[in-house]
């Protein structure tokens, strides 16, 4: 019997599972709100990962904020209204291609400004 390996045995890992960021209702757009990392142990095409919003991130929630598929950088997409929405959670997903993405739960907290 021989483990035949794939070579991609390691799945990627969020380096920060659970995150909460606050951000101003007046920031402008293209504002960064959170960089996250994954990291994955294995080298070459294996390693490319990408990060996508989780299906349960509300629809209203990805018209507010932009996730970079490659860096995985989320950003304002269009001006926040804090009276409509003050907390949003996002869930995003790094995939590598292998089976069981990485999980990262964002909780971004839109803040009043005076």
């Amino acid at each position: 019997g021989s483990s035949g390996s794939s070579g991609n045995d390691n799945r990627p890992v969020f380096k920060e599972g659970q995150v909460e960021v606050h951000i101003p209702e007046n920031a402008p757009v293209g504002t960064s709100v959170i960089q996250l990392h994954a990291t994955d142990a294995d080298i070459g095409s294996n390693a490319e990962i990408r990060y996508i919003f989780g299906a349960q991130v509300a629809p209203a929630t990805k018209r507010l904020f932009a996730l970079n598929n490659t860096t995985g950088l989320i950003t304002v997409q269009r001006s926040l209204d804090r009276e409509e929405t003050a907390i949003h959670k996002v869930t995003v997903l790094a995939s590598d291609g292998s089976s069981t993405p990485a999980r990262a739960t964002v909780t971004i907290n839109v803040t009043d400004v005076n």
